[in-house]
């Protein structure tokens, strides 16, 4: 087995598909399905079974995958390490990042980083901040920007941004008539989600009118300016849409719903140059602080 077999096996794992893990490597179904047979025949044994349009990994495939997951990620570390030894800050930075932070402050930070660093590759990766998270985790990114307080034992930035949320609409509000009205339900993570259940409960007594059921905060946001109805959504999207009206969500005891925007990442990686350059410039660019590890 090579990388190329690493990265089939875990694409394989991950999408429980054949075409999809072709689409995921760029490659053909054919040219997967003999790389597949070509290592049944070298291990002399089952790894895949097929399931309607699926697959399922055997017990073999499983051990596989955790000897190939594990092989990836020591060839990450050894590339990581070796990277700007003796050239300078150079090497590969992989970011997983919140979905509304990668919309609207992501952008602007990697243009003038790379323009600093242009030998450093970056990687991204969004989501959102549960999943962004997981990508931590498990070794996908070395550093996430995400929101939410997760008490990571490690390094943890809280950044200076704009956390806070609001009822957003095409025509100016009335909140007691909220219950009423048509609400446009942009699908986020298991935490905002809570909160926001929670926000609601504390105001009203009888559940929300959910009209519509969006994925993104870019249709949610274009089926409010149609007038079809209210979000609740970051700040952040009133700095593009300056034509809406927000109203700010606030508890009874008057505390609004706020979710820190976070850096995440691990002690030991700190150590990389390209990393090390990346959190050097943050710093520079948006003010944050430290959160001791718990």
């Amino acid at each position: 087995m090579d990388e190329k077999d690493w990265l089939l096996v875990e694409a394989l794992w991950k999408e429980r598909n054949v075409t999809q893990a072709a689409k995921r490597l760029y490659m053909s179904q054919p040219a997967v399905t003999r790389r597949i047979q070509h290592m049944e025949r070298e291990f002399g044994c089952r790894i895949l079974i097929r399931r309607g349009r699926g697959v399922d990994l055997t017990p073999h495939g499983e051990r596989l995958v955790n000897y190939a997951r594990k092989s990836l990620k020591d060839l990450r570390d050894l590339k990581d390490s070796l990277d700007g030894d003796d050239y300078g800050v150079r090497g590969t930075l992989r970011i997983g990042c919140a979905n509304i932070f990668a919309k609207y402050r992501l952008p602007d930070l990697l243009k003038s980083f790379c323009g600093k660093y242009p030998d450093v590759e970056v990687k991204v990766r969004t989501g959102h901040s549960q999943r962004v998270y997981d990508m931590l985790l498990s070794d996908e990114a070395q550093l996430i920007i995400a929101r939410g307080d997760f008490k990571w034992p490690e390094l943890s930035y809280s950044m200076d941004d704009d956390g806070l949320y609001y009822v957003v609409s095409s025509e100016p509000l009335k909140m007691d008539r909220l219950p009423e009205m048509p609400r446009i339900h942009n699908r986020t993570d298991g935490p905002l989600e809570t909160d926001i259940r929670n926000w609601w409960q504390s105001r009203y007594s009888v559940p929300p009118t959910v009209s519509m059921e969006v994925d993104t905060v870019d249709i949610c946001l274009q089926m409010v300016r149609k007038g079809l109805g209210y979000a609740i959504l970051s700040g952040l999207c009133l700095e593009e849409a300056t034509e809406l009206h927000g109203e700010m969500l606030v508890f009874p005891d008057g505390n609004p719903l706020r979710r820190d925007t976070r850096l995440y990442c691990r002690e030991n990686a700190v150590g990389l140059k390209a990393l090390a350059a990346f959190m050097e410039f943050v710093k520079g660019e948006v003010a944050f602080k430290p959160s001791l590890a718990r």
